[in-house]
């Protein structure tokens, strides 16, 4: 193995990598689908027929508008599928490893998004329910609803020391 190995470091090697059709976008939306998911999930798999030794599943076909669909596969066919997916000892999956691992993972996606001309998405800003409250209705929770000028701050937040008693109910005999 060792030799093997030593023969083709020493080997010049040719790579040929196309430039994706549909441009780096497509190619980075994609790889970013397939690194995170497992190979097929157990909703997917619609029916097992253990008759004609078939397995059927749903898959999205992204080049037809993105429509679900579901595909008869022998069951040979679909193990074989499956397996592809199981990597070797000592490899890692890319979402372990590289571009898409935690560790400043945010860092190298903002260089990808530079190199593609992008700007990242601003980080929401955070607001308080009561910021969010008077965007959506319009009315401000902490105006004073007697008076209606003055603004209403929480002083102490009281909570129960106990549930409430139950209400005692006597049946009339």
């Amino acid at each position: 193995m060792n030799r093997l190995l030593n023969t083709l470091y020493h080997k010049k090697w040719v790579v040929y990598a196309k430039e994706p059709f549909a441009g780096p976008e497509k190619l980075i939306g994609y790889l970013g689908r397939y690194v995170k998911r497992i190979a097929i999930s157990n909703d997917r798999i619609v029916s097992i027929d253990r008759e004609n030794k078939r397995v059927a599943f749903r898959w999205r076909d992204y080049a037809d508008d993105n429509r679900s669909k579901v595909m008869w596969l022998s069951f040979e066919e679909f193990i074989r599928r499956f397996l592809q997916h199981i990597l070797p000892k000592r490899f890692s999956k890319v979402r372990y490893y590289g571009l898409f691992a935690n560790r400043d993972k945010t860092k190298r996606l903002a260089k990808c998004l530079k190199a593609l001309g992008k700007r990242p998405k601003p980080k929401p800003v955070m607001t308080t329910w009561q910021e969010r409250f008077y965007r959506l209705t319009g009315i401000d929770p902490t105006r004073c609803s007697c008076c209606g000028q003055g603004k209403m701050h929480i002083v102490i937040l009281l909570l129960p020391s106990r549930a409430p008693p139950c209400p005692v109910t006597r049946s009339k005999s």
